[in-house]
Order: structure tokens, then C-alpha cells, then sequence
């Protein structure tokens, strides 16, 4: 009896050490070198600059930057208060900078955000997280800007803020008409002393027009009328 017990215990013994072969589970295995790694990050896009807060400006060159972990392309696209505005590129590498020249045409606007998307998967894709900036180039006449009364025959400042590097230029109109150009061409620096001349005649229908030389399109004019008062004349 003893005998066929052991014969049954070595037979079932073999039998399941052929049939169900010792399993070493992978996560348990610490100096296993096969150990599977099921950690891997999923796709994602992250959008670095503009990021929310910057200001940029019409004309200019600004790098967009972002963090990703593809291999496609990606689209890069500008929102403006939250709806589609324009597409900045329709696929660049995924490389995570790319110049961008905004144009001199785009609205100025503090309600800016960029979108970074891949071209392959759409769903993979990330927003500025707050507002940016943008601003177009502009010039903005601040004296005379209305209800000033300058003297003939006295120095006076024209005076303006600008955020160009181009030269302007300095006009003159009197009833909405072009009167005369006081400076073809002078540094966009803010300020010019104007020699008003004696013989100018009396109105108080003057404005000042101040231009970009290189791009007309920016301009400004007295946001209203001042006055010039000619020199009287002298009876003898």
C-alpha cells in the first residue's frame, strides 16, 4: 500500500511539473531584465509660448514654442476670443519652435490664444492657457490733439507715441484739406519742435496728420480741431 501511494505521488508530481511548468510572474521579478514597462506617457501637446500674458506686435518676428512627444507634424492655429481667427501654419515639424512674422494686417486685440494640433490626430492638441497680446503698429497724435490756440511766428512741440522704427511724416490740414507738410520725414522718436510761420493765416480749423513713411496705412490725425492765431498786422 505504502509502495502504490509513493508510485501515485512521484507519477502526479512529474506529471505537473512537465504539464504547468513553474511561472515567474514578470512584476515580481526584480532583477529581470524582460520585465515589461507599461508606463509610457500618452501623446500629448503642450503649448509654452504665448502662454498668456505677452505682447506682441503686428510686423514683427515672435517664437512660438511648445513641448510634445510626437513624431507628425503639427498645425499651429490663432483663436481670437475664443473663435477660429486664422491658420498661422498648416503643418510644421513637430520641433517645438517655429517663427512666426505676424502680419502687419492682423486686429489688434488682447483676447489672443494659439493652438498647437497634430496633423494626424486632431484630438491631440493644446490651447495658450490665457490670453496674449496682439497690437498693430500705431501712431497716436498727442499735442496738438484739439482745443489747443499756438501763436504764428512761435516754436511749438508736436508731439506723439509710436511703436515703429520707420520715419514719419508731418502735415498739416486745415478744414479737412491738406494745408502743408511741416516734416517730409523726421524720427518716429515722439516729438518735433514746429516753427510755425509768421505768415500763417488765423483758423480754428487745424488738425495735424502724422504718417508712416514706408507703410501709409499707419496713420493718425488730431483727434480734434485746434486753433492757429496769425500774427496781426502792423499799421503804419
Amino acid at each position: 500500500m505504502n509502495k502504490l501511494y509513493l508510485l501515485v505521488t512521484i507519477f502526479i508530481t512529474v506529471f505537473f511539473i512537465n504539464v504547468f511548468p513553474k511561472q515567474i510572474p514578470l512584476s515580481n521579478s526584480k532583477n529581470n531584465s524582460s520585465e515589461i514597462n507599461l508606463s509610457t506617457p500618452p501623446p500629448h501637446i503642450k503649448v509654452q509660448d504665448p502662454d498668456g500674458g505677452e505682447i506682441w506686435y503686428a510686423g514683427t518676428s515672435n517664437t512660438i514654442k511648445w513641448d510634445d512627444n510626437i513624431n507628425e507634424n503639427v498645425v499651429i492655429e490663432l483663436y481670437k476670443g475664443g473663435s477660429f481667427y486664422s491658420t498661422i501654419f498648416n503643418s510644421t515639424p513637430s520641433d517645438k519652435t517655429e517663427i512666426w512674422d505676424i502680419p502687419l494686417s492682423i486686429e489688434s486685440g488682447s483676447d489672443y490664444k494659439v493652438k498647437i494640433s497634430s496633423v494626424l490626430y486632431p484630438n491631440i492638441f493644446d490651447f495658450s492657457h490665457h490670453n496674449f497680446t496682439i497690437l498693430r503698429n500705431q501712431i497716436t497724435v498727442t499735442t496738438p490733439n484739439g482745443g489747443e490756440s499756438w501763436q504764428a511766428g512761435t516754436t511749438q512741440i508736436i508731439s506723439w507715441s509710436d511703436n515703429i522704427a520707420e520715419n514719419v511724416s508731418i502735415e498739416l490740414y486745415k478744414g479737412g484739406t491738406l494745408h502743408s507738410t511741416i516734416s517730409s520725414s523726421t524720427s518716429s522718436d515722439g516729438s518735433m519742435d514746429w516753427s510755425i510761420p509768421e505768415a500763417m493765416e488765423s483758423g480754428s480749423d487745424y488738425r495735424i496728420k502724422i504718417t508712416n513713411i514706408n507703410e501709409p496705412s499707419i496713420t493718425d490725425t488730431s483727434d480734434a480741431e485746434f486753433t492757429i492765431i496769425g500774427k496781426p498786422e502792423v499799421h503804419r
